[in-house]
């Protein structure tokens, strides 16, 4: 449903969870790491690493939108879906805790 405010302010989703997402991480430059528990760290890089593949796809699809013909930008599209997922895959695997006390891989959940 569209509320009045989002008639007159209508932005394109994913230019609004771009300025969205400045806006609060800007709010976690003083916000350091360290107290974090080793769970909480674990389930941050899980978190971050699979936010980290969706935003490059969601700039691959920004990247091509304007060069490309719609059926080309949705194969494209489709292409840096399954690229994200791969890297997604990989980083996960391949991620060291880096607490000494927890040494061995990091296990994501599926996402």
């Amino acid at each position: 449903m569209t509320t009045t405010v989002d008639q007159q302010t209508r932005v394109h989703p994913i230019a609004r969870f771009a300025t969205r997402a400045r806006e609060v991480i800007g709010t976690l430059a003083d916000a350091p790491a360290w107290p974090m528990t080793p769970d909480e760290q674990r389930a941050a890089l899980c978190d971050l690493v699979s936010l980290e593949a969706q935003v490059a796809e969601l700039k691959g699809r920004v990247l091509v939108a304007g060069t490309l013909t719609r059926d080309q930008a949705a194969a494209v599209s489709d292409a840096l879906q399954d690229l994200a997922a791969a890297v997604l895959a990989f980083e996960t695997d391949r991620l060291a805790f880096p607490a000494p006390e927890q040494a061995g891989s990091l296990t994501c959940p599926p996402t």
